[in-house]
């Protein structure tokens, strides 16, 4: 199989959804690169290489690249969506293709209220998926500043975070909660979410007003 890269060449912001959800919907460009033995379908090998990337971190889009659909060329008649033509730039062997096309990003911003299932109790923090995909975490500090305190499960095999003020208010695994976003790490294309003020009841939890954009932290990947 040939190789393919591209990047990104331009987002169009007046088709996002400027808002603090998680999913976003974005019209964007981008350049592809593709080998003389991969002409013979180059919309399907565009595809295929986007499928590759699918609940993966891409820099281009700023999140999870979750689904994408209406592939076709920057500059296109009217009705027709095939990919034809494209550009050989000195004395690279690839063809270079610019296209548009619509993705489906996850890309949550901090200070952003977040719901999640935990999946695991430590005495350091708790685990939890976000959408039912997504790690998270919460540290025993944010823990304990809530009011929670660690109970080991010595007596009854049960490790628990239990309330101090209210001993039915337990974090337990199969818990759904809320929390606030603090930070999202990512590694080689997988990202995971540090949360703060857990809470198990809706209105518990209080936004900053001062963060509006995402901040991610790279640790080692290197692009496509």
């Amino acid at each position: 199989m040939g190789r393919k890269r591209f990047r990104e060449e331009q987002n169009d912001d007046s088709f996002s959804q400027k808002n603090l959800s998680c999913f976003q919907r974005k019209k964007i460009q981008m350049k592809f690169s593709l080998h003389p033995t991969d002409l013979h379908d180059i919309n399907g090998e565009i595809r295929q290489s986007l499928m590759f990337r699918i609940l993966r971190y891409m820099p281009v889009l700023d999140g999870v690249l979750l689904a994408f659909d209406n592939i076709k060329p920057t500059t296109s008649v009217p009705g027709n969506s095939t990919i034809t033509s494209g550009m050989v730039l000195n004395e690279q062997p690839q063809i270079h293709y610019s296209v548009q096309l619509n993705v489906l990003v996850f890309s949550p911003q901090l200070q952003e209220v977040m719901s999640g299932k935990v999946t695991q109790c430590y005495e350091s923090h708790i685990g939890l998926l976000v959408h039912n995909f997504f790690n998270a975490s919460i540290t025993s500090d944010y823990l304990h500043e809530a009011g929670f305190y660690f109970v080991d499960g010595k007596g009854d095999g049960v490790i628990t975070w239990v309330h101090k003020d209210d001993k039915n208010i337990v974090i337990a695994p199969e818990v759904n909660m809320n929390f606030i976003l603090e930070k999202v790490h990512e590694c080689a294309g997988i990202i995971s979410m540090e949360g703060s003020q857990p809470s198990l009841r809706i209105g518990d939890v209080k936004v900053k007003n001062d963060v509006s954009t995402s901040q991610w932290e790279n640790l080692g990947y290197n692009g496509f």
